[in-house]
């Protein structure tokens, strides 16, 4: 299985799904603490974790995304990511061009992006 830009993105909305930093609440809304991030249509409300992905998905809510990025991401879990393909995505979510560049310098932008000191 390749694994793409969504599937990254699922798997970092899981990670905070599973350590409960994301919550579903009964009135179909996904919350950060107390910030309310996205309401799910009625007609999704089956598949709530589906639309939630395809929302951040979407290239008109890319600033959406930063912003949840900048909400969540901190040194802690910059330090145990592994793949360095993750900072790379992580690189593009920010808007960092991260072509033609070694895996350091790509680490060492992710981190300034997040303005944490490596």
């Amino acid at each position: 299985m390749k694994v793409t830009d969504n599937v990254r993105l699922r798997s970092f909305l899981k990670t905070l799904e599973d350590d409960k930093k994301l919550i579903y609440k009964p009135d179909g809304r996904w919350h950060l603490g107390e910030k309310t991030l996205l309401q799910v249509p009625y007609e999704n409300i089956k598949d709530a974790f589906g639309y939630m992905c395809s929302y951040y998905n979407v290239p008109n809510n890319a600033d959406k995304l930063k912003d949840l990025m900048h909400d969540v991401v901190n040194k802690e879990y910059l330090d145990n990511i592994k793949d360095e393909k993750d900072f790379t995505w992580l690189a593009k979510v920010m808007g960092i061009t991260s072509a033609f560049k070694k895996k350091e310098k790509i680490r060492s932008m992710v981190y300034d992006a997040f303005s944490i000191a490596l």
